[in-house]
């Protein structure tokens, strides 16, 4: 199975809770439809029969809730960063909609109808969309025939979210949850600018995710990301947080450099079965480090790279709270 990307991690980490899914799904759907649904009931579900079915690895949440008649629906996100937009994306998601009511049967094997589904695609490529939203829209007819076959031609299209048809004011002006701002904001830039670090000018949305509930936590996921897709200066973000949010803000630095090194550890250590394992260890240890003390000296990196084993699982322990580098090597 193919690793998973920084992109679609940050999509599924923040879009899997039902609390920060609701606050994006009700600024995104139209207002009638945003009424219909009863927002307290959304609860995750698993897409792992999607992946089974389609052989196939997205990047997509699926959640479920009740609508206000009490009937079940279902809302469906796709998340789409490649860097152009799928020409056959509205037969993708017939496809997985397909997918959804065949489970939903095999679960409910005596219903008599089908849930709803409100299939939603975000995107963040570096081109605005342009491809169908539509179904029926890529089957290929002349005009006179499309009429004359209206009521045989499939109708199902999709609500896009397309983040590049818009500023970075008008995402941070929605009414969605601070960190989903912030999200769609560090996702809309990675494209533009390289680096998804534009959202960090938005000081008072960074304050207001920070405070909300989990906050750090929160936060730390989206500054994993900051860190594997951009290079961004880990002091002057580290600087930026504790200037905003004190205590909370270092928290939140510190808990995704604790991730980053716990995600650098595990992928060094499967590529040091082949290379050795102390190699792929004084990989993390110096990724760790140059995360809190950059830049590192010439001898602190060959210190590093000649330690044991022990050496270095010990120094890896100790970098997580450590203050200096002598911390470390005490």
């Amino acid at each position: 199975m193919a690793e998973e990307q920084p992109h679609d991690t940050l999509f599924k980490e923040t879009f899997s809770s039902p609390e920060n899914a609701a606050s994006h799904l009700r600024t995104l759907l139209p207002s009638a439809l945003v009424q219909r649904v009863d927002w307290s009931s959304l609860t995750s579900v698993s897409t792992e029969f999607l992946v089974k079915e389609l052989d196939t690895v997205q990047a997509d949440v699926l959640l479920r809730a009740r609508l206000v008649d009490g009937r079940e629906c279902y809302v469906y996100v796709l998340f789409e960063h490649q860097s152009s937009e799928d020409a056959m994306m509205a037969f993708r998601v017939l496809r997985y909609v397909v997918c959804i009511w065949a489970d939903y049967l095999k679960q409910n094997p005596k219903a008599k109808g089908l849930p709803a589904v409100i299939p939603c695609v975000l995107y963040h490529g570096p081109r605005p969309w342009k491809a169908a939203t539509e179904v029926a829209d890529l089957i290929d007819l002349d005009g006179a025939t499309r009429e004359a076959l209206g009521p045989f031609l499939p109708s199902l299209s999709f609500q896009l979210d397309d983040l590049r048809a818009q500023s970075a004011e008008q995402i941070q002006q929605r009414t969605a949850s601070a960190l989903v701002r912030l999200a769609l904001l560090a996702l809309r830039d990675a494209f533009e600018t390289g680096s998804p670090l534009g959202f960090l000018r938005f000081r008072d949305l960074v304050t207001e995710a920070l405070e909300a509930p989990s906050g750090p936590d929160a936060l730390a996921t989206l500054l994993c990301y900051l860190f594997k897709v951009g290079d961004p200066d880990p002091e002057k973000v580290k600087g930026f947080l504790i200037e905003q949010a004190g205590e909370k803000g270092e928290r939140a630095y510190m808990t995704a450099a604790e991730r980053l090194t716990k995600d650098a550890a595990e992928k060094a250590a499967k590529k040091g079965r082949a290379e050795g394992e102390a190699k792929g260890l004084a990989k993390a240890l110096l990724i760790q480090l140059e995360m809190k003390f950059k830049p590192l000296p010439e001898a602190t990196v060959a210190t590093v790279q000649a330690a044991t084993d022990d050496q270095l699982t010990d120094w890896i322990a100790r970098a997580v709270a450590a203050e200096t580098l002598d911390d470390v090597f005490a």
